[in-house]
């Protein structure tokens, strides 16, 4: 059991990491009354612009689609490695194109929530999942990784 104790706190962050990501997604995209579809993409779009993101509006579909599939593929645990990765390349981009500048500590400006914290812990998150895998109940674990104890047998 104590070695799948390790794999168990993969597990466990590759889900919140997905959930988070999915949420925020989906939060993209939809808004709480159905009837607004979009409306939240439109200003999440008119934010990227506000702050010199170069395309805003095809960067906001991108970054809402990344975010909800990659976070629901990740949270399933369908290539694990690959979806954080790619999640770690958007979060990472975002935290240093925009929140780094916002500061460190989380705090509201405009209506916005302004800092770095949030998005560096996500990026690291991601980063841990890239480079270690996703843990147990993985559906599709792709592409696998040797662990250590394998690495050493050869």
């Amino acid at each position: 059991m104590k070695d799948q104790l390790p794999k168990l706190g993969l597990f466990v962050l590759r889900a919140v990491i997905g959930l988070v990501f999915a949420g925020h997604g989906w939060r993209k995209f939809f808004a709480d009354d159905a009837a607004k579809v979009f409306e939240n993409l439109r200003a999440f779009a008119a934010y990227l612009e506000s702050v010199k993101v170069p395309a805003p509006e095809a960067t906001a579909w991108f970054v809402a689609t990344v975010y909800l599939l990659g976070g629901l593929l990740l949270l399933l645990g369908v290539a694990s490695r690959l979806q954080a990765a790619l999640l770690a390349c958007v979060i990472g981009t975002a935290t240093f194109y925009v929140h780094l500048g916002q500061g460190f500590f989380q705090k509201v400006v405009s209506g916005q929530i302004a800092g770095a914290e949030y998005a560096l812990v996500m990026l690291a998150g991601c980063v841990c999942l890239a480079l270690a895998g996703g843990g147990m109940l993985e559906l599709f674990p792709f592409p696998k990784g040797k662990t250590g104890k394998e690495s050493a047998k050869k």
